[in-house]
């Protein structure tokens, strides 16, 4: 509804985003305190929520000001071109709207493969050499040659972050950091997911190992070798165990 005061359409219901009338952005209502909800509080998911808790906590590292270029298995809300902030957690990483705290994407340690960077720093502009007469002029001449350089070139940066799942793949633009600048604050990254994936690897063998002991015992049952009293003893034992 419209919460702009002095407008006709002021408490009125609307779905639109702004009012028709006044084209002031329209608010979400809590009849519970008869106050207007910002937009983000009236339509967080838990995920934002959540996302908020760890922000306030500060257990978050930040590679902001990127863009989405596309890839393969996201979620509909992660559009191309969409610019976002990339967030680095001891768990998963979060992909959320650039400055906003609204959830885009999430990837959990367990399921990335892999994280990537490449791209170039490309130095621009400048030029200028100096000179003048006698020693005294050449050497005010580089002098003015050097500040004039530094102001009219410039590094242009393009960097490509790549981020592999195992049903995803995900890749972002940034001119905010070179490749060697995220080599260090991605190297932990890094890290985790192999970590991570050197834990999965020993824990799906143990889990899959007792599945089959589990099923053997079924099949022991079905074909009368064991009672169902020494089915069920047999069976917690292994789940003691396990």
């Amino acid at each position: 509804m419209c919460a702009r005061a002095g407008c006709e359409m002021l408490g009125q219901p609307t779905a639109k985003r702004r009012c028709p009338t006044c084209r002031y952005a329209t608010v979400d209502w809590d009849p519970a305190t008869a106050q207007p909800l910002r937009r983000d509080q009236a339509t967080a998911t838990e995920a934002e929520v959540e996302f908020a808790e760890l922000k306030a906590q500060k257990r978050l590292h930040l590679i902001g000001g990127c863009t989405f270029l596309g890839g393969f298995g996201f979620d509909d809300r992660l559009t191309p071109r969409a610019r976002v902030d990339l967030h680095f957690t001891a768990t998963e990483i979060w992909v959320t709207a650039a400055r906003r705290g609204l959830v885009l994407q999430r990837c959990a340690y367990a399921n990335a493969e892999e994280i990537e960077v490449s791209g170039e720093a490309r130095r621009t502009g400048g030029g200028f050499i100096g000179g003048g007469f006698g020693a005294a002029g050449a050497v005010e001449g580089m002098a003015i040659a050097a500040v004039l350089n530094s102001l009219t070139s410039r590094t242009d940066v393009r960097t490509v972050i790549r981020l592999r799942e195992r049903e995803a793949e995900l890749h972002f633009f940034t001119d905010q950091a070179t490749p060697a600048q995220l080599e260090i604050p991605l190297s932990e990254v890094r890290s985790l997911i192999k970590r991570t994936a050197h834990v999965n690897a020993q824990v799906q063998p143990a889990e899959s190992s007792l599945a089959s002991k589990l099923i053997g015992l079924g099949e022991m049952r079905d074909r009368g070798l064991l009672t169902d009293v020494e089915f069920a003893a047999a069976k917690a034992d292994l789940l003691n165990r396990g």
